[in-house]
């Protein structure tokens, strides 16, 4: 060859630099070195296996097209992981080349200390995911090993999904159980191949006694993550760890979701957490209340319960605020001042003239002092993201309009990402006391105009 390897791998890059986006480009061509050249070959090094497999399913013709054009005919280009470098495992790997575990202690997961199955209300809807979940806890590895347990959001998933995570670290303080949400354990799985730490990966997922994984559906379409949580699942599955699933639906209606996922996750015990009961949620209620050692008659539990039927975190919520009011006020909790605290959560106080969005809007953007046309915009700044959220739960509550209407009007957005927002505002309204003020405000003016 005329060109030296590098002087052909800074074309190639040049070349692709304008042509693949600039996250890929950073992920998998701007890593690449040049390791040799001959006059019938040009190999390319990369970090690990994991990327090579990737440039070279994604890439490799277009190089090699590249190659050809600078060096005027065909040259067979070859990708390789450079000896010297830690190896990492690629697809198809088998699961019993785990590297080391990390030597560095592992630090116990964040849970909730009100999540524990003492604190969890049982009824009809649940007993049985409540029991297959205790199950679990007791005998860890030996039965219904995966436990994928749906429900849609505020039903309890996360409540029995840490309940077995403090189970098991009362039965064994060094248990190394992993409990993560999807969206973190994509993102920590893109750090590590963007670093070159995927054996600090490895260790940490596929070296536990456990992997508890709350919101399995964030990784549809997420074909990468997907490739390597499947690998990850084998491997826990064949040496008998726990594995335990939460999603917003079963998996038979998983869409964009690997059919190999699909079947591990049916190949345990499948089960759902319907809307609770009329007495679970008044029994809901009397528990919370006594956790807080105050007392409630019961003639107020039932009149929330009634009203507030489909959502623990906002039956809860709604009682939160209650009993905040009433310590305020210094006035004793009645039906009276539960109607009057509680008359923008109940039902039968919604306008039947349904609102415009444009008024939810204004009002929304004036309060929160941010601009109209940069909350329309694909601005994600951190306020403008806020704002763009509760705009998208006032519009639900108040407006006829569907997911898809509303998404269209806040800047063609996916009916996706309005369902994101509007389940975030609702659990923020149970736990953060600035979003439950901002929520209650806006909504007040929003209806006195």
């Amino acid at each position: 060859m005329k060109l030296s390897s590098a002087e052909i791998l800074d074309a190639i890059k040049d070349e692709l630099k304008a042509k693949v986006a600039r996250p890929k480009f950073d992920l998998l061509i701007s890593p690449l070195f040049a390791v040799s050249d001959d006059e019938d070959g040009l190999t390319l090094g990369v970090e690990n296996a994991v990327l090579r497999g990737w440039v070279a399913e994604q890439y490799g013709k277009e190089i090699s097209a590249i190659v050809e054009r600078l060096v005027g005919r065909r040259v067979e280009v070859a990708f390789t992981v450079v000896p010297g470098r830690v190896p990492l495992p690629d697809q198809t790997q088998a699961a019993d080349s785990l590297p080391p575990k990390a030597v560095k202690p592992r630090l116990r997961p964040l849970l909730n200390p009100l999540f524990t199955f003492d604190n969890f209300v049982v009824g009809p809807a649940n007993a049985f995911a409540y029991s297959a979940a205790r199950g679990v806890a007791e005998k860890p590895g030996i039965i219904y090993n995966p436990l994928f347990i749906y429900s849609g959001s505020g039903l309890g998933k996360t409540h029995l999904l840490q309940s077995i995570a403090h189970h098991l670290f009362s039965a064994n303080e060094s248990a190394d159980i992993v409990y993560i949400t999807a969206e973190k354990f994509m993102n920590e799985f893109i750090f590590k191949v963007r670093s070159g730490r995927m054996h600090e990966f490895h260790a940490k997922f596929r070296g536990c006694d456990g992997l508890l994984i709350d919101d399995i559906h964030i990784l549809a379409g997420k074909t990468e993550t997907q490739g390597e949580f499947f690998n990850t699942f084998n491997y826990l599955h064949e040496t008998n760890k726990v594995i335990v699933i939460t999603c917003d639906k079963p998996p038979k209606e998983l869409r964009q979701m690997d059919e190999r996922l699909v079947s591990r996750f049916s190949s345990g015990l499948v089960t759902d957490i319907e809307p609770p009961a009329l007495e679970t949620r008044i029994a809901i209620l009397q528990k919370k209340a006594a956790r807080e050692n105050i007392y409630i008659p019961e003639e107020v539990c039932t009149f929330i319960a009634e009203n507030i039927t489909s959502n623990i975190r906002v039956l809860e919520g709604a009682l939160i605020k209650l009993l905040a009011y009433s310590g305020y006020a210094a006035q004793p909790v009645t039906l009276d001042l539960a109607r009057r605290v509680l008359k923008d959560l109940l039902p039968e106080t919604v306008s039947v003239q349904p609102m415009s969005i444009n008024t939810i809007v204004d009002v929304t953007c004036d309060y929160l002092k941010v601009n109209r046309a940069t909350v329309l915009s694909s601005n994600r700044t951190k306020k403008i993201a806020f704002a763009r959220q509760v705009i998208m739960y006032l519009a639900r509550e108040l407006t006829n309009l569907s997911l898809v209407q509303v998404g269209s009007e806040l800047g063609d957005r996916d009916h996706s990402t309005v369902i994101y927002s509007c389940q975030k505002i609702e659990r923020d309204l149970v736990e953060d006391p600035y979003v439950q003020a901002t929520v209650q405000n806006i909504l007040r003016l929003v209806k006195t105009g």
